[in-house]
C-alpha cells in the first residue's frame, strides 16, 4: 500500500489485475448505468462493480476455468463478446487491469476545475461466480463435456455470430 500511495502522489493512475490459476476474472469496461443494468437484467451476476468516473462503470465477472488448453482463448472470446455488447468495444483480453477503488481516476478528461480528480468507488463486491457466463464459456470451449461424454466441438466463430 505505501508503494501505491507513492505512485498516486506522483500523479499516476493505480490499476491492478486479478489473476487466478482456476478462475477467469472478466472485466467489462466503460459501462453506462443503462448497460450495467442490462447486463444484470440479462442474468449475469457481477462479483465487483466500480464507478471508475462519474457515470462510468467497470465490473468483473468471476468464472471457473475449464482446465483445457483453450482456457485463455475462450476467456478472451468471452471478454470480447461481453464488452462488445455491454462495454468497451475494443477490449478483448481476459487478463486485464482495472482501476483500484479508493484511488483517483487521473485521466486528463476527468480533471475538475480545481485540479482534483474523481475517486474510483467500489459500489459492490461479493465473492461469487457467474453461472450464465460459465454456461457461455462451456459452450465456447472446443472440448466441453456433458454427462461424462465429450460433445462435438463448437467452433468459436460460430458461437460469436
Amino acid at each position: 500500500m505505501p508503494e501505491m500511495l507513492r505512485f498516486q502522489r506522483r500523479g499516476e493512475n493505480i490499476y491492478y489485475t486479478p489473476l487466478s490459476d482456476d478462475r477467469h476474472h472478466i472485466l467489462i469496461d466503460d459501462m453506462t448505468r443503462d448497460s450495467l443494468k442490462k447486463l444484470q437484467d440479462d442474468g449475469f451476476r457481477t462479483a465487483v462493480v466500480l464507478e471508475s468516473s462519474p457515470g462510468n462503470y467497470q465490473c468483473l465477472l468471476t468464472i471457473a476455468k475449464l482446465n483445457t488448453e483453450f482456457d485463455r482463448d475462450v476467456g478472451n472470446r468471452l471478454t470480447e463478446r461481453l464488452n462488445r455488447e455491454y462495454g468497451d468495444k475494443k477490449l478483448c483480453g481476459c487478463i486485464h487491469p482495472h482501476r483500484a477503488p479508493g484511488f483517483e481516476n487521473r485521466k486528463p478528461k476527468h480533471r475538475r476545475e480545481n485540479g482534483s480528480f474523481p475517486q474510483v468507488k467500489l459500489l459492490f463486491a461479493e465473492r461469487r461466480e457467474c453461472g450464465k457466463a460459465l454456461a457461455l464459456i462451456q459452450r465456447m470451449s472446443p472440448h466441453h463435456r456433458v454427462g461424462g461424454m465429450t460433445k462435438k466441438p463448437i467452433h468459436l466463430i460460430d458461437f460469436l455470430k
